[in-house]
């Protein structure tokens, strides 16, 4: 088998590679996965190397929706919301445009809150790449609602137009994550709140989300897998946290699975993946 990748910017924070290189090596698969710091005006290089070196690659920020001129075949959800996050290399060296993060989050969230798709209202921070490819995967499953607060309201607009299209009669809002009024309607609602924007890979970033709209007991999630200041507030406002390793998990050994056509080892890659985290923090 091929070489394995996940190209970002930045990518050295990414711990797909220890987690999936573990699998690799259990299950015998002569492959490697490594990360690779890919610059915009590198993609055309990029491909025509991976065609020939590669068996397929995650794409993490900001190229999720930037890979997809370069496919030859993506999924119809993919398209909808404009986001691939594994690209499948076939035999006759075509690209394959899928992506996992819908799959990752359903399961995090049921794992972390015990909850399946039909149960809940669904409240994302953001709408980029992840954001809407998990949107489009929780529509398909019976969602009871969903709701963008976007800093851009234009963008998050267009899409929730998309999705109404395609969906008709599910309820998509969106609103601005100044708005403090619809939020807290939305929040009536007890939605699980998911924090889906880049703010938080940098251990600087402050959070994207107004300290007055915690509340005691809201469910949050982030997708990004480390503690971001978004996750300390709401800490701090006794509501119930999680990080995105489990979204990380998921979607990996969904992504490993396309790859090599077998069931990965999760408990493995999740021993593997908290033993990063684990390190990271000691190192801080």
């Amino acid at each position: 088998m091929k070489r394995l990748a996940v190209i970002g910017n930045p990518i050295s924070h990414s711990l797909s590679p220890a987690m999936h290189n573990a699998a690799l090596n259990f299950l015998g698969i002569n492959s490697k996965y490594v990360a690779i710091n890919l610059k915009e005006n590198c993609f055309e290089d990029f491909i025509s190397k991976a065609k020939k070196e590669f068996s397929g690659f995650n794409v993490t920020v900001p190229y999720k929706t930037a890979i997809i001129p370069f496919l030859d075949i993506v999924e119809d959800k993919c398209l909808l919301s404009q986001s691939v996050n594994t690209v499948v290399i076939g035999n006759g060296r075509k690209l394959y445009g899928k992506s996992t993060d819908g799959y990752g989050l359903e399961k995090a969230l049921s794992e972390t809150f015990h909850v399946y798709p039909t149960d809940i209202h669904l409240f994302f921070i953001g709408c980029g790449g992840a954001a809407k490819a998990a949107a489009t995967h929780f529509l398909r499953k019976g969602v009871k609602s969903i709701i963008f607060a976007n800093r851009t309201v234009t963008n998050a607009a267009k899409f929730v137009n998309k999705l109404a299209q395609q969906y008709p009669g599910s309820k998509v809002k969106f609103c601005s994550l100044t708005d403090h009024e619809a939020i807290n309607r939305f929040l009536d609602l007890d939605p699980i709140v998911v924090q889906s924007t880049s703010l938080g890979i940098s251990e600087s970033d402050p959070s994207p989300f107004a300290v007055e709209l915690f509340r005691d007991g809201l469910r949050v999630f982030d997708m990004i897998y480390h503690k971001t200041n978004f996750l300390r507030t709401a800490e701090t406002k006794k509501c119930v946290c999680s990080d995105g390793h489990l979204m990380l998990l998921y979607q990996g050994a969904r992504s490993f699975y396309l790859w090599t056509g077998i069931e990965a080892p999760i408990e493995l890659m999740k021993k593997t993946l908290l033993k990063q985290l684990s390190n990271k923090l000691t190192r801080q």
